[in-house]
């Protein structure tokens, strides 16, 4: 009999290790998570027909089945973001203050 208790004790044991390792998983897992995204991202240099960079463009980008728009404006190089987009997102035109289109 004692014999049979010490062998249900280690299995509850095991099974609890096996428990234990598997809610570390999670955490680790659900630590990574949050950095992956759903979405895309558009990136882009704006430059005029010279080469030169174009600063305090706006870029605006329009999803074409909804007609929802985000902006973005370049910086002092020229480079604009437009983060975390949902997918069907287009760039567009882009327009630069200082430029007549």
């Amino acid at each position: 009999m004692r014999k049979q208790v010490t062998l249900i004790n280690r299995r509850v044991i095991e099974a609890l290790k096996n428990c234990g390792l598997g809610l570390v998983y999670c955490a680790l897992a659900t630590a990574i998570a949050p950095a992956q995204s759903i979405g895309g991202r558009i990136t882009g240099v704006i430059t005029d027909p010279a080469g030169a960079v174009i600063r305090n463009a706006v870029v605006n980008v329009t999803n074409e089945g909804t007609g929802a728009q985000r902006r973005a404006t370049t910086d002092g190089d020229g480079f604009y973001v437009v983060p975390e987009l949902p997918s069907a997102f287009t760039p567009s035109k882009s327009k630069a203050a200082t430029l007549s289109p």
